[in-house]
C-alpha cells in the first residue's frame, strides 16, 4: 500500500517540462493542489499546450480504507464564459483508474467534466467537476461487480508552477 501511495503522488507530480497555459506566462504548465472527493488527496495537472492537459489525482477515503489513484485526459475551453476578472475554462475528458482497499481492488473508466476559475493576479485556480464512472470491483473470494457511479464529485484549488 505504502509504494501504491508513493507512485500515486508521484504521478501527481510529473513534470519535466512543458509549454505555458492561457493563465500565466512561460513556465506555467504544471498546476498541484489539495481536492475533496469522497475523501482527500491531491490532483496535478501537466499541460501539453493552451488547450489540452493531463490530470491525475490520488485520493484517499475519509476513513483511510481506500485509495485511488486516476489518470484523465482533458480539453480546455476557454470562450464558453466572458468575465471581466480572472478566466473561466471549461473542461472534459476520458481517462480511467485503480481503487485498492483491503478486500480487493477496482478498475474505473470515466468521463469528467468540469469548472475551473482562474484568478489574473495569483497563480490560483478553483475548480469543481464531475466525473461519471462505470467500475468494476474484484474481491478476494473471486466475486466481480460492475458498479457505474454517476455523480463522482470534485473540489478542489490547483496552484501553478
Amino acid at each position: 500500500m505504502k509504494k501504491i501511495l508513493i507512485l500515486g503522488f508521484l504521478s501527481c507530480l510529473f513534470a519535466a517540462g512543458g509549454p505555458q497555459n492561457k493563465a500565466f506566462g512561460v513556465g506555467a504548465f504544471l498546476q498541484v493542489g489539495p481536492i475533496h472527493q469522497n475523501g482527500f488527496g491531491a490532483t496535478g495537472s501537466f499541460w501539453l499546450d493552451d488547450n489540452y492537459s493531463i490530470d491525475s489525482y490520488l485520493r484517499l477515503a475519509n476513513d483511510f480504507s481506500s485509495v485511488d489513484v486516476t489518470a484523465i485526459y482533458q480539453m480546455h475551453y476557454w470562450d464558453i464564459f466572458k468575465h471581466s476578472a480572472g478566466k473561466i475554462p471549461v473542461y472534459w475528458g476520458f481517462g480511467g483508474g485503480l481503487g485498492l482497499w483491503k478486500e480487493g481492488y477496482a478498475i474505473k473508466g470515466l468521463v469528467s467534466v468540469g469548472l475551473e476559475y482562474q484568478f489574473d493576479n495569483a497563480p490560483v485556480a478553483l475548480f469543481s467537476q464531475i466525473d461519471p464512472q462505470l467500475e468494476v470491483d474484484f474481491y478476494d473470494k473471486e466475486q466481480t461487480e460492475w458498479k457505474p457511479t454517476f455523480l463522482w464529485k470534485i473540489i478542489g484549488a490547483r496552484f501553478f508552477f
